[in-house]
Parts: structure tokens; C-alpha cells; sequence
């Protein structure tokens, strides 16, 4: 079409058609006029669609790479789980090359795509055209691939470090955010900054590496793609001149060229974000594959004829245990972490069916392994780790059990419990078989366990009762106590064959832990419970125990009986522990547990912990209460900096119960509190809040001075760049000569050059600025959390938190340097082009200019629709990161009430709603 329009004009100007007919070259001309508005509909219905379905894409492929994750997760083996440290703070990184990945197979893929095809159909376009111009024009995609392929090599090597560097500071970041207690207690805030400070700066460097080899690509690429028109130009003036073909022909193949060589510029960008998209592919599947073949095979069909032993044939049939005898036999164990450390040392353990046996021993003696080892979590039989020995549950061994056939039986309460966002109810029922739709308000069996637990008052207490809302997501936040109870009632309420206490009432004061345990054993009367503890007082005179030290057994035997014996190891050690009735820990003082609690994980109960000397003591306090005046005035200077207090937050503590409650509210007409949502801010105000932190502001300042004269190149090039297309336009005194064509070649290669340089100035000065802003903002939000107070850490989402600082202020740097970019040359390129044109031709540039309104309003439409659908899909992926964040808090759990299902239905029901969000973010920006 542009051919056609071409000849037609030049050949009514020279008289060649038209016979100087006006009104016949005007009806040509209409029909050229509706021809190019029906191609522009037919591009912007197939285009809507194409990028809209590489969006559904990019959705489909996300949501079955999040599953992936998610199920590969849930079936890791504890021996990964342990060796990989970091969980959490790896799979911020994994969330960030799922974007990336998502990114490049939707929104980049099509891009690419569509230009790949648009390059193969303009190139058989201009070999009709002019195959002799096409073969010149071509001369230089050679030099612009090699230069590309070098380039590309050197960023994408600095983009892999980058990654890493970010890993690192979201692992530090996870650390600093979950170990709070511990961090304030050593006053190791100065130490974490500096660490995040180093890593930080490495970051910074990767990246200023990285995009001073992307800015030179880019501009490397824009020079030689228009220098080729130069040439284009210079032998298509020869063409014309010696008749092998019209001016339209050549304008053809040239428009054709031109718009090959500004897609091949713009390719080595999408070509960039590709190989961004394939490194962060690679980076989920390592996470997947990971550890996929740690989990041993089992065995489906061996008997040991020489014991007793039995195997199951069918690992998948249903498993129950009658009696719930439980032997150990000569187990010998290590650790995969810790491969030279002896955990256990030839430890033989009889478990007597149906009654209540203590496992007793200090911190480290390996009474906790012995729960782990039961559940079969570690590998106890690895020939690797010299590990050796036999469990058996009712004669049958257990290293041919699954997992789950044995959580099916058994179930574990550990001291550090984990309950789920949700309700009272939601988590006491889970691992049950009760359905959550029931009313079990009124169930007999579930209220006896609610008195045994304690927890009827404080369940009443609430108002929406058993259906309260707790987690991070609600505001209501339990104290150590309340959630152990809760954790203890979740698995009475299981009522399996077998069940573990290991330190499961830590967090309670004497009083209440002799009032659950005694009421545990009455409603266990009958069936087989392990206590593993450090609170001898627990144990009466007809309970058996085992007491371990340095991974041994190094007695046991029935309470009544060790303490006749005077060189029994568990008399002289329970003689150290405080006379139960002679306790300094009461009733009245027990409410100080909970900040005991809140710093050290297990509350120092003088009575109970008769590991506890008081020289130790004594050393504990002294560290206790200069840390805690240290935290004072960390706190004090929290609340000047930050601003403490806030008239529209209020803290609800209830003493008795050591409930902290922490919600945003604001009142309403009928004084019911609802949630505050913040509004989403406009580029420009978010730059005027960060302009404190933009820390090299001359960078900025030349960067857009840059910015500013290569837009002004643009429409120099373009009016030089006429000159040189009147050199190939026929007028009646001929061609135009050779003096004229070196003369404006000459002047538009410059101007070529000059654009090349500016470009690179522009992008790293600005992508320079930048960063250094990332980095401030980085290093402030970091240094902040440091001296945040306890309740701002109980109410934290450490997943977000991290995204926000590791992933999201990655993202920042889009704000200035294709922000800034994209508005400086809009505003430049605008402004000139209508002065330009209204001196050229003021009537036909009105005619232009009035589409400007249409735009503007067409503009603001899309804006408003796309920001409430960002929104929205933002919100719904941080939920889903969020979930996935709690289920490795959780994955522990999660492992015992065997309930994976549970969690990867929820995981589904979530991956849905992102799916139906993200199909309608993706029409709508198919339509852009």
C-alpha cells in the first residue's frame, strides 16, 4: 500500500497519471485512505488476539509452574528440608523467576514472535520489490548479529550473578525477620546491616555491569540499523536513476528495510528478556529436581525370616496398630547435616503398648531425634552415614512403611508449634476426620478436649468464638501458650494409636502444664503416649522413663523404683530441680512467662528446668535485662524516627491471656472497624517521595540531559533525512547530484552517531541512578526493620516484607529510566513535532492534532482500567506467595497430620483465582 500511495503522488506531481485529473487522483486516493483504516483494524484484532493468548499463556504455564513448586515442596524429604537452610528466603527468588518466566513466555514471546514474522514478511516484500536494494541493506546484519551475541553473552553472565546476590539478601532478610528475638538479644543489629550492606553493594555491581552492556547493545544496535539507511538510500538513488525500478519500488523496499532494521533493534532487548526468562526457567526446575531422588525407594516385598519383623508386601495398603508397642534396636544415627556427629549411640528403646513412658534429658541428648526417627523423617539405615538399627511397631519394621501410613498412626506435638491463617476451628480440625462444615459447637468429644487443653474460657472470650480469626492476615495474634494448647487439642482431637509430646506444654507455666499433662494421661488411659521433656516433676512413681544423655540411654526404668536407688543418674539429677510445692514460678507471677517467651522460645521456669544452675541463671538475667534496655532504646528510637503511635491504631492486650490483637481500623458511622486500603500512588508522586533517596543525582540529571538530545535527534534525523529521500524523488530538472547526496549523507551520519552515544549516556546514567536508588532504598527499609519493635515483627509478613525490598524495588528501577525515558521523549518528541508541522503545513497538522483528544481520553480509559486489574492480580499472587510462605513455616506439621492434600487443594482454589484474574488482565492488555 505504501508503494501504491507513493507512485500515486509522485507520478500526479510529474503528470505521469491522472492526466492532472484532481478528483480522479482523489478518488484513488480515498480508496488507499480506507484500504490502510481496514488494515489498521485487521492489525489491532488479530494483534489483540495473539498477544491476549500468549498472556492466557504465560498464565497457564505460571500456574503449572507454581504447582510444581508447590507439590515438589510438599514432597521433600527433611533431609533436603534441613540441609537447604533457607527455605523461605529461596523461593522469594524462585516467586521473582516465575514473574520473569511468565513475563517472557507471554507479554516478550508474542512480541518476539509477532516481529520475527513481521521481519521474514517485509523481507519477502522488499525481494520483490528490489531484490538488488534488499542484498545491499542486508550487508549489515552480520556485524549487528556478532555485536549482539558478544553482548548478549556479558549480560546475561552478569544477570546470573545479580540472581545470586539477590538470593543471598533474601536469605538474610528471612533470618533477620524470623530470628528477631535472638538478633536483639546478642545486639547483633550492626553486624546484620553491615552483611546486608556488603551483599547489597555486590548486587549493585552486577547490575551497573549488566546494564552498561545492555545500554552499549542498544545503542550499538540503533547506530548500525540506521546507518544502513544511508546505503539503502544511496544505491536506491542509483536504481532510480538507471531505471531498474520506480521511486515507488525503491520507497517500498526501503520502508521495508527501515522497519526490519527497528525491529532488530528492538529485538536485542526481547532478545535480553528471553534469556532473562530461560535463566529463571532453569533456576525453578534446579529448585524442583532438587533433592527429587533423596526419598530412598522402598521395598514392596521382603521378609526377614530371621526375626521378627514384618513387611508389608503393599506400601499402600492401610496400616493400623493395634497395641502400639514400639521398639528400638541398636540404633545408631547421624545427622546429613552433620555427618561427624553422633546423634545416637547404640540406643535400644522399648516402648510399652498402651501406657505413658517419659523420654527425660537435657537440650541436645537426642530425646527429639527419637520422634523424628519414628516418623521415619531421616534416613536411619543410610549406609553413608554408618546409620544402623531396627523400629519396629507392632512387629512391623517401619523402614518399609510409608511416611503416611505411619502419620496415619502417630502424631507429634513438638514445642515449636505451627498453626495456619484461619480459624480456631479450621486448625483444630485439621488431620481430623471431622469436616469443616459441621457444627461442632455442641460436640461432646470436642469440648472434653477443649477442658482438657484449657482453652473453653478463653474460646467463650471470644466473640465470633471457635469461627475467630487468627494468623497475620486478622490482626489476633495467641501467645506461646495459647498456641501449644491449641496444637495439643488439634492432636487429641486426631486420636491415634500413638501419641508424641515433645516439650508440647514448654510454654506454660506449672500450674497449667501438671493441670493439661495430668488430664492427658486420664483421657490417654489405655493407649500408648511418649512425653519427651526436660520437667521431671511430670513423671509420677509408676511411669517408666528412659533418660538420655549425650545420645545415650543411660538409665531407665519405673520412677519409683530409680529414685529407691542412690546411684541412680535421674535421682541426682531430679534432686537439683525445685520441690513442686515450693516453686518459685505461681500463678500470680505466671503472666511474666509470656516475656520470657517472646525472647528466648521457652520460658525460664525456675521450678521445671533443673538443667538450670543458678550461676546460669543469674548470667541469663543479666544478659536478659541488658539487651532488653538495649531494645528500649531501640524502641525509643522507633518511635522518634518512625512516629510510634497512631491515632487510628489501637492495641487490644488482654494480661490474662497474653493476647496481643493488633488491627488497623477506622471507625465508621455506626462505629464498626473496617480495614484500611491504602490507595495506589502515580508514578510521579512516588518519585517525589524518593527523591531523598536518589543519591547520585547527577547521574540523573546528565542521564536526562542525554535523555533530552537524543529525543532532539530524532526530529533532526528526520528533516535531514528528507533531503536525502528528495535525492531519489524524480522532480522535472531530474535527479539530485552527487555533491548534494555526500553532502546530507554525511550530515545525517553524524547525527546517527551522536544518537548512538546519547542513547548509551541515557540508559546507563539513568539505569546508574537507578540502582543507587534501590540501593538507598534498601539499605534505609533494612536499617528500619532492625529497630522495629516486637509487635511490629508478630504482625510482619516476612515473605512480602522480603519481595517488597528484594523483588519490588528491583522493579522500581523502571520508574526512572523507562519512566523518565518514556516521558521526556514523549514530551520532546510532541511538543517539536507539532511546532514542525504547523510551520510546515498549519492545515494539515490541525487535522492531526485533533485526534490528540481522542487519544487522551482513550489513554486515561486504559490507564484506569489497567490499574484496578494490576491491583488486583498484585493482591492475588502476594496471597499466593504468602500461602506458600506459610506452608514451609508449617511444612512440619503439615508432614504430621499427614494433610498435604488439605494444603494443595487450598494452593489450587488460590492458583484459580490468579487465573481468572490474570485471563482478564490479559485481554486487556492484548488490546493496548
Amino acid at each position: 500500500m505504501l508503494s501504491k500511495i507513493f507512485d500515486d503522488l509522485s507520478g500526479f506531481i510529474s503528470g505521469e497519471k491522472f492526466n492532472n485529473d484532481l478528483q480522479e487522483f482523489m478518488k484513488e486516493l480515498k480508496w488507499d485512505c480506507f484500504s490502510l483504516a481496514f488494515i489498521g483494524i485487521g492489525s489491532l484484532i488479530f494483534g489483540t488476539t495473539a498477544v491476549s493468548g500468549f498472556m492466557k499463556l504465560g498464565e497457564r504455564q505460571q500456574r503449572r509452574l507454581r504447582f510444581s513448586i508447590y507439590n515438589s515442596l510438599l514432597n521433600k524429604d527433611f533431609q533436603w528440608l534441613d540441609g537447604k537452610g533457607d527455605i523461605n528466603g529461596k523461593l522469594v527468588l524462585i516467586n521473582r523467576c516465575i514473574e520473569e518466566y511468565r513475563s517472557g513466555v507471554s507479554e516478550v514471546s508474542a512480541i518476539f514472535l509477532k516481529n520475527v514474522l513481521t521481519v521474514i514478511s517485509l523481507t519477502v516484500t522488499s525481494f520483490i520489490f528490489s531484490w538488488r536494494l534488499t542484498l545491499i541493506s542486508m550487508t549489515t546484519v552480520p556485524f549487528i548479529t556478532l555485536f549482539s551475541l558478544i553482548l548478549m553473552s556479558l549480560i546475561s553472565k552478569y544477570t546470573i550473578k545479580e540472581n545470586e546476590y539477590s538470593s543471598e539478601l533474601t536469605q538474610l532478610l528471612d533470618w533477620n525477620l524470623n530470628s528477631y528475638e535472638w538478633i536483639k538479644i546478642i545486639g547483633g543489629r550492626y553486624k546484620e546491616a553491615e552483611k546486608f550492606a556488603k551483599i547489597s553493594e555486590n548486587s549493585t555491581k552486577s547490575f551497573m555491569r549488566q546494564r552498561l552492556y545492555s545500554s552499549l547493545n542498544i545503542g550499538l544496535m540503533k547506530t548500525l540499523a540506521f546507518l544502513m539507511f544511508i546505503e539503502t538510500l544511496w544505491f536506491g538513488s542509483f536504481l532510480t536513476k538507471h531505471n531498474y525500478n520506480s521511486s515507488g519500488d525503491v520507497f517500498a523496499c526501503f520502508y521495508a528495510c527501515l522497519s526490519i532494521t527497528t525491529i532488530i533493534s528492538g529485538l536485542t532487548g526481547l532478545v535480553a528478556q528471553l534469556k532473562k526468562s530461560s535463566i529463571a526457567l532453569n533456576t525453578t526446575f534446579e529448585f524442583i529436581d532438587d533433592g527429587r531422588n533423596n526419598k530412598k525407594k522402598r521395598d514392596k516385598g521382603i521378609v526377614d525370616k530371621n526375626s521378627i519383623r514384618l513387611v508389608l508386601r503393599d506400601i499402600n495398603s492401610y496400616v493400623s496398630f493395634e497395641n502400639g508397642n514400639i521398639k528400638f534396636d541398636n540404633i545408631t544415627f547421624h545427622y546429613p547435616t552433620r555427618p561427624d556427629t553422633i546423634i545416637l549411640k547404640n540406643v535400644s528403646i522399648d516402648i510399652l503398648a498402651n501406657q505413658t513412658t517419659f523420654i527425660l534429658g537435657k537440650s541436645g541428648s537426642g530425646k527429639s531425634t527419637i520422634a523424628s526417627l519414628l516418623l521415619k523423617l531421616y534416613d536411619y539405615n543410610s549406609e553413608k552415614l554408618h546409620n544402623s538399627g531396627f523400629i519396629t511397631i507392632d512387629r512391623y519394621d517401619i523402614s518399609h512403611l510409608t511416611i503416611e501410613q505411619l502419620t496415619d498412626n502417630i502424631t507429634l506435638v513438638e514445642q515449636k508449634t505451627s498453626l495456619f491463617n484461619g480459624s480456631i476451628k479450621e486448625n483444630l480440625l485439621l488431620g481430623s476426620d471431622y469436616k469443616l462444615e459441621e457444627d461442632i459447637s455442641h460436640d461432646e468429644f470436642i469440648n472434653k478436649i477443649l477442658e482438657i487443653t484449657i482453652l473453653t474460657g478463653f474460646i467463650d472470650s471470644l466473640a465470633d468464638g471457635m469461627d475467630t480469626i487468627i494468623g497475620n492476615d486478622s490482626g489476633i495474634f495467641l501467645s506461646g501458650g495459647q498456641q501449644q494448647r491449641i496444637a495439643i487439642a488439634r492432636a487429641l482431637i486426631r486420636d491415634t494409636p500413638i501419641l508424641i509430646l515433645d516439650e508440647a506444654t514448654s510454654a506454660l507455666d506449672t500450674i497449667l502444664k501438671e493441670k493439661i499433662n495430668k488430664s492427658i494421661r486420664e483421657w490417654r488411659n489405655g493407649k500408648t503416649t511418649i512425653v519427651i521433656t526436660h520437667d521431671y516433676f511430670l513423671v509420677d512413681d509408676d511411669d517408666f522413663l528412659y533418660f538420655m544423655k549425650e545420645g545415650q540411654v543411660v538409665e531407665s526404668g519405673y520412677k519409683k523404683n530409680l529414685l529407691l536407688n542412690d546411684n541412680s543418674i535421674f535421682k541426682k539429677m531430679s534432686s537439683f530441680s525445685y520441690n513442686k510445692d515450693k516453686g518459685l514460678v505461681s500463678k500470680r507471677n505466671s503472666k511474666y512467662n509470656g516475656v520470657f517467651d517472646s525472647i528466648y522460645g521457652e520460658p525460664l521456669n525456675y521450678r521445671s528446668s533443673a538443667m538450670v544452675s543458678n550461676d546460669v541463671l543469674s548470667k541469663r538475667l543479666s544478659t536478659l535485662s541488658t539487651n532488653l534496655l538495649s531494645l528500649m532504646i531501640d524502641l525509643n528510637n522507633t518511635e522518634e524516627e518512625l512516629g510510634a503511635s497512631n491515632e487510628n491504631t489501637e492495641y487490644n492486650i488482654e494480661g490474662n491471656e497474653d493476647v496481643i490483637q493488633y488491627q488497623k481500623k477506622e471507625e465508621d458511622k455506626e462505629g464498626k472497624g473496617k480495614e484500611i486500603k491504602e490507595d495506589l500512588l502515580p508514578v510521579r508522586v512516588l518519585l517525589y517521595k524518593f527523591r531523598s533517596l536518589i543519591t547520585s543525582k547527577w547521574s540523573i540529571i546528565f542521564g536526562l540531559i542525554a535523555t533530552v538530545l537524543t529525543n532532539v535527534c530524532n526530529p533532526i534525523f528526520s528533516y535531514t533525512f528528507s533531503k536525502l529521500i528528495n535525492g531519489v524523488v524524480p522532480t522535472s530538472s531530474g535527479y539530485a547530484s552527487n555533491s548534494y547526496m555526500i553532502q546530507w549523507s554525511f550530515t545525517v551520519i553524524g547525527i546517527i552517531i551522536a544518537d548512538g552515544i546519547f542513547t548509551v549516556l541515557s540508559s546507563y546514567l539513568l539505569g546508574y541512578g537507578a540502582e543507587k536508588m534501590v540501593f538507598a532504598i534498601r539499605q534505609k527499609s533494612f536499617n528500619r526493620i532492625l529497630i522495629q519493635n516486637i509487635i511490629w515483627f508478630s504482625k510482619c509478613k516476612p515473605s512480602e516484607t522480603i519481595a517488597l525490598i528484594v523483588n519490588d524495588a528491583r522493579d522500581l528501577r523502571c520508574i526512572v529510566y523507562d519512566y523518565l525515558t518514556v516521558f521526556v521523549g514523549l514530551t520532546i518528541l510532541t511538543s517539536m513535532g507539532a511546532i514542525w508541522s504547523l510551520i510546515i503545513g498549519w492545515k494539515l497538522a490541525l487535522v492531526g492534532l485533533s485526534f490528540i483528544p481522542l487519544f487522551i481520553i482513550a489513554g486515561i480509559f486504559y490507564s484506569i482500567m489497567m490499574k484496578t486489574s494490576e491491583d488486583q492480580y498484585k493482591t492475588k499472587i502476594s496471597n499466593l506467595e504468602n500461602y506458600l510462605h506459610e506452608t514451609v513455616t508449617g511444612i512440619r506439621t503439615i508432614n504430621y497430620l499427614n494433610i498435604k492434600q488439605v494444603f494443595i487443594d487450598r494452593f489450587n482454589e488460590k492458583l484459580v483465582q490468579v487465573s481468572v484474574i490474570g485471563d482478564s488482565r490479559a485481554f486487556k492488555i492484548g488490546i493496548e
